[in-house]
């Protein structure tokens, strides 16, 4: 099947994933606005990408995808098929792996219908891409692999984040910016524990920098308990902020940092955004798959011989126990990297 391309006029991209994964998108939603100008794009996403798809900029209208047990939550179900169909979407694509992003983009009714053909999902689609599994294929990259079909290609995987007025107002009255000595941003914790590095290495920066900097530390509610024990065990030389911002805040005070430090999570993409260079610490997954692209960004990776061992089955669901790939990164080179990185610093104006 041919797809007509001036027949389209409705597009839903589904990505049921993490926030990182619907960042990541942002390349594909900005290519799809850029072919179809003037076409209607809406994103279906899980809630935990809800936020991340409400501050892209390429988009008309979030969807959030609630089901979280079929045979529990029919009722949802039904609604969800039933909101879709009614939009009557010309075109729907499932960007991510899986099945599930196909079997949506089927009942949502649509014409044509673009996806991997990974985990059985290629026989709910009408035009089905080669899965890229065991490439090493940057995230946003793959993700515009689903555009070829359309006749599509771009080299343009920068990301972009929109930030709302109101977020600048709120973050002021949260955050007092003094551009007096270097700001940097620390995101320590991720959702998954394997990614975190370790708390004597990360003791070891906070009081390094503090020296010179000041230092916020950064993440979700459910990292405030162990961002409150890392700030008690470096002495205090760190702000907490973590669980007090919305993402859109962080994003606001992103744009204002002049070095972020985290490992691999979801406010590590919406980084890319901003000026602000990333260093990035890696272990579990592969830094050239996950990882920030710019060139004046940082990772620092010490794979071990099971490493990236993010998804591989001998591994999963993560039977290593002690995490030497982030156990294995010195403070030193950290410390090192983030001194380096703030020398040669750009200057910053306020938002």
């Amino acid at each position: 099947m041919i797809v007509e391309r001036d027949q389209i006029r409705k597009i839903l991209l589904i990505i049921v994933a993490h926030m990182g994964d619907v960042v990541l998108a942002t390349p594909v939603t900005r290519a799809l606005r850029s072919a179809f100008p003037a076409a209607v794009l809406h994103m279906l996403v899980s809630p935990l990408g809800e936020e991340a798809a409400r501050h892209n900029p390429f988009i008309n209208k979030t969807i959030v995808y609630t089901v979280t047990n079929w045979e529990k939550d029919r009722s949802l179900l039904r609604k969800l098929i039933a909101g879709l169909q009614q939009e009557q979407y010309d075109l729907a694509l499932a960007s991510h792996y899986g099945s599930l992003g196909p079997m949506l983009a089927w009942l949502s009714g649509a014409k044509y219908r673009l996806g991997f053909d990974a985990d059985g999902g290629a026989k709910f689609l009408t035009h089905v891409v080669p899965s890229l599994r065991g490439a090493i294929v940057h995230e946003s990259e793959k993700q515009l692999a689903t555009l070829e079909p359309l006749g599509i290609t771009t080299r343009d995987t920068g990301i972009v984040f929109a930030i709302y007025p109101e977020e600048v107002r709120n973050l002021r009255q949260k955050v007092t910016v003094i551009h007096d000595r270097p700001l940097v941003l620390i995101c320590p914790f991720s959702s998954h524990s394997h990614k975190d590095w370790t708390i004597a290495g990360w003791t070891s920066l906070l009081q390094s920098l503090a020296q010179t900097a000041r230092c916020f530390l950064l993440g979700g509610q459910k990292e405030l308990p162990p961002v409150q024990r890392l700030a008690a065990a470096a002495g205090n030389a760190a702000e907490v902020f973590a669980g007090s911002l919305t993402l859109g805040e962080t994003a606001a005070l992103m744009a204002e940092a002049d070095l972020i430090i985290t490992v691999d999570t979801g406010p590590m993409h919406v980084a890319q955004a901003f000026p602000a260079p990333v260093l990035a610490l890696f272990g579990p997954t592969h830094p050239q798959v996950w990882g920030p692209r710019r060139p004046h960004d940082v990772v620092l990776y010490r794979p071990q011989e099971c490493s990236p061992c993010w998804q591989k089955a001998e591994y999963w669901p993560y039977k290593c126990g002690n995490h030497a790939c982030m156990e294995q990164i010195p403070a030193a080179d950290v410390i090192q990297a983030a001194k380096s990185m703030l020398q040669r610093r750009p200057t910053l104006q306020p938002i």
